[in-house]
């Protein structure tokens, strides 16, 4: 999928996609504001979150050039291996994160106390079934991907999130946040449901096929660095609960607001290129390769910017007119506003970065952005400890804006030496 025609017709489902689930959000920060409740709610997503950008976001980057590979019969045969042993190990994972949630939400979330723990510690544990859901819906997306079926996935991620978004409207008056919260489960539980039928009738799991080797053998690595430098978002959403009540609130909005143009843009412009540039390394056809980088490159630059600038002219009175409903006011807007600015690196060279690390996954080179993303962790952790406590959320947004340009400056230099 190269051709801008086709690119254009999937920006258009993924951005209905992606403002259905947006309204979700939306809807739950002005029923319930930016306090205690929203704190709770947000804080308790992060551990199932960082499970799934470990170990989930890991596989399918590895995943996905392994099974463009295969075709027919012998891919939906890999697909369903993948999916049962990413169950099994996502389901085991969530056993042990269960009986051990009252210790993390303790331990990551201090300043976490009275209602605010309950809440949390409920939320946390209602989210581990979204946890298991999520890894096996990834597995499924991944087989879309390499038969190029990114309609598809967009159009029955559409249909689910608006039945979600009916159930969750009716349920919210009865049972508040926690109805946010089991809506998110529902919501994943269908995508699963609608997308699943890609796989076929079901086939008996096989875990000595050699894709299993090549795909550990790729996985080793990065899943290694994952674990040590993703937990930058663990820190994040731990320095952004310590003080100011409704700071963790503002700043996970500001992120999702950025993810979800960022969601837009990677579906289009990274998703629908790694299968693309994988089968191009495979046949040896460099210059399609180089090309394809090099295009998708300076395309996210150019959206990033003018996406970046609009905020700076046009942000505040738009936020105001977005938010400004029932329980958040003008003052949590304007701080929203210069949280997004402040972070206008990670929504720029985020991207960007995106693009180089990809291009190394779809030649099957794990270590080199491993490396990259490890390094960078180790310098920018204290950094951003030190700018919290002197400058509160301002100065941790500044910080991760220097971490992401410095990373994605890191990464070109080395891939050109890499192309080269």
């Amino acid at each position: 999928m190269n051709s801008p025609k086709k690119l254009v017709g999937l920006s258009v489902v993924v951005f209905i996609n992606l403002a259905l689930q947006f309204l979700f959000q939306w809807y739950i920060i002005v029923s319930f504001g930016s306090g205690w409740i929203t704190d709770a709610f947000f804080g308790a997503m992060v551990i199932p979150q960082y499970v799934l950008l470990v170990l989930s976001g890991s596989l399918t980057l590895v995943l996905i050039p392994v099974l463009s590979q295969y075709s027919g019969d012998e891919l939906l045969k890999e697909a369903w291996n993948f999916l049962q042993g990413i169950a099994i190990l996502f389901g085991g994972l969530a056993l042990i994160l269960l009986l051990t949630s009252g210790w993390w939400i303790q331990f990551i979330f201090p300043a976490f106390e009275g209602e605010t723990y309950v809440l949390a510690l409920d939320i946390f544990r209602i989210q581990l079934i979204a946890m298991v859901l999520s890894s096996m819906l990834s597995i499924v997306w991944a087989v879309h991907s390499v038969k190029e079926k990114f309609y598809e996935i967009e159009t029955w991620s559409i249909a689910a999130n608006i039945i979600s978004l009916l159930v969750f409207y009716f349920a919210i008056t009865r049972y508040g946040i926690y109805a946010a919260a089991w809506v998110a489960v529902f919501r994943i539980l269908l995508q699963l449901i609608f997308l699943g039928t890609v796989l076929g009738a079901y086939q008996k799991p096989d875990f000595k096929t050699p894709s299993f080797k090549i795909t550990w053998k790729k996985l080793r690595p990065l899943l290694a660095g994952n674990l040590y430098y993703k937990t930058d978002t663990v820190v994040d959403r731990h320095l952004s609960s310590i003080t100011v009540n409704g700071d963790l609130t503002l700043f996970n909005l500001a992120q999702q607001i950025y993810a979800s143009g960022y969601s837009l843009l990677s579906k289009v412009l990274i998703s629908t290129m790694v299968p693309q540039m994988a089968k191009a390394h495979g046949t040896g056809n460099h210059s399609e390769y180089n090309s394809v980088y090099k295009k998708r490159l300076f395309t996210s630059l150019i959206i990033t910017f003018a996406v970046f600038a609009g905020l700076l002219i046009f942000g505040k009175p738009v936020l105001t007119f977005i938010f400004s409903f029932k329980n958040f006011d003008t003052a949590y807007v304007s701080k929203l506003w210069w949280i997004m600015v402040l972070l206008g690196g990670y929504w720029v060279f985020g991207l960007m970065g995106a693009v180089t690390s990809s291009t190394f996954y779809a030649k099957g080179n794990t270590v080199t952005p491993t490396k990259v993303g490890a390094i960078m962790f180790t310098i920018f952790i204290p950094l951003k400890i030190i700018a919290y406590y002197r400058y509160g959320i301002l100065g941790l947004a500044i910080v991760i804006s220097i971490y992401y340009v410095s990373s994605f400056l890191v990464q070109f230099i080395l891939l050109r030496k890499h192309l080269k």
